[in-house]
């Protein structure tokens, strides 16, 4: 099960899971990729953050981000895991929503979603409420909705997102 907490600056957010969850969690970000690319094959800022987060969850996945070992059940659970930041993952989540109305979404593209929303709504220290980026708004024209979707960056680093919906 993927879960998330605040960085010891409480700024940034830690993303956990096991290799499972972080593979389940690239599948369902690529299959909204491919939407975007479907619509809009060129560079634009809504590929360009999925790309960004697909690459974090890559560099975990392969054990080259945060990794936390866990004891249960007289077990030792691995845990690896990705930095980001509220914003960031805010958008992500958005996007996900948003287009998962243009692709056939399974039960754990399903469950993906959920955990994400449940890691923004633990994380969020601004105290502001997320519903209304949360929602799955049906754009009638989704090549406009991509081309219009703006998040620019100033650094490649996890908290220097901002984001214009």
């Amino acid at each position: 099960m993927l879960t998330g907490s605040l960085s010891e600056n409480n700024k940034d957010v830690n993303i956990l899971g096991d290799a499972l969850d972080l593979n389940a969690l690239h599948h369902t970000v690529r299959k909204i990729m491919l939407v975007i690319l479907d619509y809009l094959p060129v560079d634009n800022d809504a590929s360009n953050i999925l790309v960004s987060f697909l690459e974090r969850i890559e560099q975990a996945y392969l054990g080259r981000a945060l990794h936390k070992q866990l004891h249960a059940c007289q077990r030792q659970l691995n845990y690896q895991g990705f930095i980001t930041n509220h914003t960031e993952l805010t958008a992500v989540n958005h996007l996900l929503h948003t287009l998962s109305a243009y692709t056939v979404l399974d039960e754990a593209d399903e469950v993906n979603l959920l955990h994400l929303e449940k890691i923004i709504k633990q994380t969020d220290t601004s105290g502001k409420d997320m519903n209304h980026i949360n929602g799955s708004d049906l754009h009638l024209d989704i090549k406009a909705f991509i081309e219009g979707f703006s998040c620019k960056t100033t650094n490649p680093g996890p908290g220097n997102i901002f984001l214009n919906l």
